[in-house]
């Protein structure tokens, strides 16, 4: 059981070749547009998860910024949060866009 004999590998592999896409020369639109849809795919899947992330990081400042006192410059929610040791909420702050009494700007999102 399993026993068959080992592969051969072709002698003449451009012959082969050319035999095969002689062979399919009438399917040559169908296999036209899988190369298509299969490059659609791979620049879809690069550019799909930056996308996402632009826009996670949109929605993050808009939630951010929601919370953050309204009127209140950013830099000075900065010092007031390194003042009550809280370092790391200043520096993640820092590193956004928020803006301090302003929501998610959906416009920006469309």
């Amino acid at each position: 059981m399993g026993l068959s004999a080992p592969v051969e590998r072709s002698k003449d592999f451009r012959g082969t070749l050319g035999k095969l896409l002689s062979r399919l020369r009438s399917e040559r639109p169908v296999l036209a547009v899988a190369v298509v849809f299969g490059s659609l795919g791979v620049v879809f899947s690069v550019i799909g998860p930056k996308i996402t992330g632009n826009a996670m990081n949109i929605i993050f400042d808009g939630v951010l910024g929601r919370t953050l006192p309204a009127g209140v410059p950013k830099e000075q929610v900065i010092e007031s949060l390194r003042a009550r040791g809280q370092g790391q909420l200043a520096d993640m702050l820092a590193a956004t866009n928020a803006v301090p009494g302003v929501g998610v700007d959906f416009a920006a999102l469309a």
